[in-house]
C-alpha cells in the first residue's frame, strides 16, 4: 500500500473529499496511507470535529445556521448548510477531473452534503465516484433507513457508488473489539481501497485500465458498484489473491460477484508476474 504511482493519470485530476466524521476520518486515514496523494479536503458541519483533523484541507460548513454544532443527524439541515456555503464548496472542484467522495451514511453531514456536492460536481463536468460506509446494525433502524434514503439520492445523481457495508466487517473484528476499533476498521477500509483504485487507476501497464475505462465502467454500472482489493506474495501469491477474494467480506462469499451484471478485473505486479499467474 506505500508504492502508489505519484503522477496523475493523464486524463485528469482527483480530488479526495471526505464528507461528515466518518468521511472525515477516512480521508486522514487515506492521507497517512498516501503521502503523496493529489488532493484531500473534509467537508464537515461539525466545526468541533473538523478541528482535530490534521494534514487535510478542511472546509467547514453551516456556521450561519448550525453555529458548528453540527447537523444533529438532520440530513435537511446539513443540505442547507452546503447551500450556504456552496461557493466555497465549488472551489473543491476547480481544475479536478475526478472525484472521490468518502462518507458514512445514516448521519445527517454524509447523508445531506454528499447528493448536494454530487449534483454539484455533475454540472462543473466531474466524474464522480461515491464510496458510502451503510451503518452497523447496532446503529438502529431510524440510522438504517436513512442511510437507505440518502443512497438512493446519491445514486441519482453520482456516476458511480461502491458501498462498504459495515455490518460485514463483523467477521474481520474480534468479538472483544469496541464500538470505535469496529468504526476505524470500517474507515481503514474506506482509506485502502481509495488508495487502490487510483493506484490501478495511475499505472503504467501492457493492459492498461484507465482514466476513460472507469468512466464508461461506471456509467454501464447505473451508479451500483461494489469493489475489494487482495495481495499476495511468494510462490503462491497467486493462489493467496484467489483466497482472499473468497474470504473478503464485502464480497459476502462471492455472491456479490454471483449477482453482478459485469465485474472488471485489475491485475498488478512485478515484472516476474508470470502469463500462467494472471491466467
Amino acid at each position: 500500500m506505500n508504492e502508489f504511482n505519484k503522477s496523475l493519470p493523464a486524463e485528469g485530476s482527483l480530488v479526495v473529499i471526505g464528507i461528515g466524521d466518518g468521511g472525515g476520518n477516512a480521508a486522514q486515514a487515506l492521507a497517512r496511507l498516501w503521502p503523496q496523494a493529489p488532493r484531500i479536503a473534509a467537508v464537515n458541519t461539525d466545526q468541533q470535529a473538523l478541528a482535530q483533523l490534521d494534514g487535510i484541507e478542511r472546509v467547514y460548513i453551516g456556521e450561519k445556521i448550525l453555529k458548528g454544532a453540527g447537523a444533529g443527524g438532520d440530513p435537511r439541515l446539513a443540505k442547507q448548510a452546503a447551500e450556504s456555503d456552496s461557493e466555497q464548496l465549488r472551489a473543491l472542484f476547480h481544475g479536478a477531473s475526478f472525484a472521490i467522495m468518502a462518507l458514512g451514511l445514516g448521519g445527517g453531514t454524509g447523508s445531506g452534503v454528499a447528493p448536494f456536492l454530487a449534483d454539484m460536481a455533475r454540472k462543473e463536468g466531474v466524474l464522480t465516484l461515491c464510496v458510502a460506509m451503510l451503518p452497523f446494525e447496532f446503529e438502529g433502524a431510524r440510522r438504517k433507513e436513512q442511510a437507505e434514503r440518502g443512497l438512493q439520492a446519491i445514486r441519482d445523481l453520482a456516476d458511480g457508488v461502491i458501498c462498504l457495508p459495515n455490518q460485514r466487517l463483523t467477521a474481520l473484528v474480534e468479538d472483544k473489539a469496541n464500538i470505535q476499533e469496529a468504526f476505524r476498521r470500517a474507515e481503514a477500509m474506506l482509506a485502502a481501497g481509495i488508495c487502490d483504485l487510483w493506484r490501478i487507476i495511475g499505472s503504467t501497464s501492457i493492459i492498461k485500465f484507465n482514466f476513460a475505462d472507469l468512466r464508461a465502467f461506471l456509467h454501464a454500472a447505473k451508479g451500483n458498484c461494489i469493489f475489494c482489493s487482495c495481495e499476495g506474495s511468494g510462490e503462491r501469491r497467486a493462489e493467496e489473491v484467489l483466497e482472499g477474494i473468497e474470504r473478503n467480506a464485502l464480497l459476502n462469499g462471492c455472491q456479490a460477484l454471483a449477482a453482478a451484471d459485469s465485474f472488471a478485473i485489475c491485475i498488478t505486479g512485478g515484472e516476474n508476474l508470470s502469463i500462467a499467474e494472471v491466467d
